[in-house]
């Protein structure tokens, strides 16, 4: 797919839509790496794997054509400090958005070759912990994206304010997972740190989640408009 569209920069205030329809197309793509995280961490088959692998590159194209987009609207030069705020806001946006992506294709597709290189078995009890966590991660994803393209600040305070069930989730299965290091069973270190990975991995991505929902929470209040302001 390419992104010719790009190429025309119109009236500033529909420009800068534009990207933030492009950034709800983003998060899309995004959001389809999210669903299949289990894939990922369980590595069920090389396969499977590799197809995650490659839907990151659907991710970067977009990624790049937008920031690039955002580039030319910066040498246009935006004539009012709101949309010069909002631009800023939104290339940071597209940077978080990129970077979910990237953990799952760089960190998770690798902990699942891990997990089939190394024979490693999840058990049921941990691997339900995990899919919890990562349903709780990825409603948080959508979320925030949701938040970004609609400009819900209700919706992205509630991101924000997951940050302590995402924490006591992890918490829990990171205690579980620390009971069963113990265990009678063959890999248990190697499971151990597949486990552990896994529980942070998922946490950088809320975190990233989060840092989308700061901007918007930004975005809405007039004064922070013109500033451009990160969390």
């Amino acid at each position: 797919r390419t992104y010719e569209r790009f190429e025309v920069i119109v009236e500033p205030a529909l420009a800068i839509d534009r990207v933030r329809l492009e950034l709800g197309e983003l998060g899309n793509h995004t959001l389809a790496m999210v669903a299949r995280t289990a894939t990922a961490s369980e590595g069920r088959t090389p396969e499977e794997l590799d197809e995650l692998e490659a839907m990151d590159d659907q991710v970067d194209a977009l990624h790049a054509a937008i920031v690039a987009y955002l580039a030319k609207m910066e040498q246009e030069s935006l004539p009012d400090p709101g949309l010069q705020g909002q631009a800023s806001d939104y290339l940071a946006a597209a940077n978080y958005i990129e970077s979910i992506a990237d953990v799952i294709e760089s960190n998770l597709v690798d902990l699942g070759r891990a997990r089939i290189a190394r024979g490693v078995e999840v058990s049921a009890e941990t691997a339900e912990l995990l899919r919890e966590l990562d349903s709780l991660v990825t409603a948080q994803i959508k979320n925030s994206i949701q938040s970004l393209v609609d400009g819900d600040v209700r919706l992205a305070e509630s991101v924000i304010n997951a940050k302590k069930d995402v924490n006591d989730y992890a918490q829990e299965a990171e205690k579980h997972i620390a009971l069963r290091l113990t265990a009678d069973e063959p890999n248990r270190v190697a499971t151990f740190r597949l486990e552990t990975e896994m529980i942070e991995y998922l946490k950088r991505m809320y975190y990233f989640a989060k840092r989308i929902a700061k901007l918007v929470s930004g975005l809405e209040e007039p004064s922070l408009l013109g500033s451009g302001m990160n969390p």
